[in-house]
């Protein structure tokens, strides 16, 4: 009777990447890799170590594909251009505003000229925080700005403002402001308001607000919990009887609210939201016809939700059972997974998290599919040509048109079936490089 001898077969397990020749070793969920003509895929420690052609991960510290990078995320990103790192870290280098901030210095370019500093000691902005120009020094203690052909100086901010002849502020005691459609006044605010232009407003709030402006007007009781109001060019009357838990409105928009109980926005027909019992159930729907567009949310108990759009003739499905199940489908790609820790799909949640908690997956993209138990330890996949699953390292089977064939030890034996009128069993061993059979 032959032996194998075990030394040998030792050796030629521990060789497995000079047998398999590169094409696949699967000691998974600790090690896996697979190279076909299509890619090349490694794993390590389940998702923690990836690397495929498409992407780099060591979760849930480092993730890379070709749109965006993610270091400790939701803490560091970079995506077209911009990159960050909460809260010390923050760049943009789009044009023509490129600026970056590495707490507490910044500096940046605009239109060729740059500017920078160091946060509150002194620094120079341009075109930043809706400023054509900023300037500080100690802040609070000064402050510049500039917006137009307008120069504000703020001194302790936001005590002390002025911009000669459009602002004066000592604030909260007075403050009176020009602006283009106007002017506004305070006193002791939050207390007594007063607009001129175009809207005139006069508030000693919170016990009454009175506005007007073209064909229409509004009145607060005790704001802003009882306001009732009118525009008759858009032929719009809302009430809020009392804010936030009763709010009607008809015209232009139709609403109507009894919180928690009902909520009901609907606006020409093409955007509306309903909700019953809120949190429990909520639904939004957006339909553009010029576009081409449709799209409808909702969400059950906040957490549980789902989407179903349509853009140019092409339907997607989202459905998210928090925290068991998530599937995501559309005319090219299905994919699930089990179980649904994380209530929402952001992709950077998907790229960096998910993964580590996800036990089962599935995903078909066009012929081609792919079934998973935690982490390749069992995988079964098809595509046109090829069925395949394996057990870790244990047994793998392969069934295509040619031939069926059972793998053990990764595939380090192997007995194949040719098919349909060829039946011949072997089993294949490299000797070279693993040693000898007997």
């Amino acid at each position: 009777m032959k032996k194998v001898r075990i030394p040998a077969l030792v050796s030629a397990f521990i060789l497995v990447p000079a047998i398999v020749l590169a094409l696949e070793i699967n000691i998974a969920p600790v090690f896996y890799y697979r190279s076909t003509d299509e890619g090349t895929t490694f794993n390590a420690l389940g998702p923690v170590f990836e690397k495929t052609d498409e992407a780099t991960a060591v979760r849930p510290l480092f993730f890379k594909d070709k749109d965006e990078t993610d270091f400790l995320y939701p803490l560091g990103r970079s995506h077209e251009g911009i990159t960050r790192f909460i809260p010390l870290y923050h760049s943009d280098s789009n044009e023509p505003n490129s600026h970056t901030t590495l707490f507490p210095v910044f500096w940046g370019k605009y239109m060729g000229k740059s500017y920078g500093g160091v946060f509150p000691i002194y620094g120079n902005m341009l075109h930043r925080f809706g400023k054509d120009e900023a300037e500080f020094c100690l802040w609070p203690i000064y402050m510049k700005t500039k917006v137009g052909g307008k120069n504000t100086y703020t001194i302790l901010w936001p005590i002390f403002t002025v911009s000669k002849g459009t602002s004066y502020k000592v604030f909260p005691l007075y403050g009176w402001e020009k602006h283009l459609n106007g002017e506004t006044q305070y006193l002791f605010w939050p207390f007594l308001f007063r607009e001129r232009g175009k809207k005139n407003m006069d508030a000693f709030l919170p016990f009454f607000q009175y506005t007007t402006w073209k064909n229409a007007w509004s009145v607060s009781i005790l704001w802003p919990f009882f306001t009732f109001g009118r525009d008759n060019d858009r032929n719009q009357t809302g009430i809020d009887a009392p804010w936030p838990l009763i709010k009607y409105a008809r015209g232009e928009y139709n609403q109507t609210m009894v919180f928690p109980l009902y909520y009901e926005y609907d606006r020409d027909n093409t955007y509306k939201t309903t909700m019953y019992l809120w949190p429990i159930w909520y639904q939004s729907e957006i339909i553009d016809v010029t576009n081409n567009y449709y799209k409808k949310n909702g969400r059950f108990c906040i957490l549980t939700s789902w989407r179903k759009a349509n853009s140019q003739g092409k339907n997607s499905v989202q459905f998210n059972l928090w925290p068991l199940y998530y599937i995501s489908k559309d005319e090219d790609l299905t994919f699930w997974h089990f179980p649904s820790v994380f209530p929402f799909d952001y992709p950077g949640v998907e790229n960096n998290w998910a993964p580590i908690f996800t036990l089962v997956s599935y995903e078909k993209k066009l012929d081609k599919s792919h079934f998973d138990i935690l982490w390749k330890t069992f995988y079964l996949e098809h595509d046109a040509e090829l069925m395949r699953w394996a057990l870790s390292f244990l047994v793998s089977f392969e069934n295509s048109p040619q031939y069926w064939q059972i793998g053990l030890l990764s595939d380090l034996i192997k007995f194949k079936t040719k098919k349909p009128d060829k039946a011949e069993s072997d089993i294949s061993f490299d000797s070279n490089a693993a040693g000898e059979v007997d």
